[in-house]
């Protein structure tokens, strides 16, 4: 596949995840892309706001909808978009603390109305807690990603 291509392939097949799912986690190897690849999917198609607890920040763009800690307050101050849904996209889901884990946990069984979430780890283990509240799973190879697991048929 043309190397130029392969970021627009992981970033539709996410998107189209997105569309028809309102859990998602991405996972897979450092520096595969995941994040990049999820956020630009994001962004694309909701009002996206981005938290990592680590502070990075793939894309400038999304400065003004980011946060790197208390993430109760910064979810509180998600307001209903003017698309059909708001996206949040927590990066480096194993590095929270176990109190924001357990807030995402529950903000996953609730799912609340208007606002889709994506997970993005980089390790499977880290997260089988959190499968119960997850409708898809999409793993981030070299090349492209791959749905491995839907609740959806």
């Amino acid at each position: 596949m043309d190397p130029q291509v392969i970021p627009f392939v992981k970033e539709e097949i996410i998107r189209n995840i997105i569309k028809s799912h309102n859990s998602l986690l991405v996972t897979g190897w450092q520096k595969s892309g995941k994040s990049l690849s999820a956020l630009k999917a994001a962004m694309s198609i909701a009002d996206t706001y981005y938290f990592d607890p680590l502070g990075r920040l793939p894309l400038q763009e999304i400065a003004e909808r980011s946060a790197s800690s208390e993430i109760r307050p910064f979810v509180d101050s998600i307001k209903p978009a003017d698309e059909m849904f708001s996206l949040l996209v927590v990066d480096n889901y194993e590095k929270l603390t176990p109190a924001d884990k357990e807030f995402i946990r529950s903000l996953l069984l609730e799912k609340r109305i208007g606002l889709k979430i994506i997970l993005i780890s980089g390790a499977f283990g880290n997260i089988s807690s959190m499968v119960q509240g997850i409708e898809a799973v999409v793993r981030i190879k070299t090349d492209t990603a791959e749905l491995i697991y839907t609740l959806k048929s």
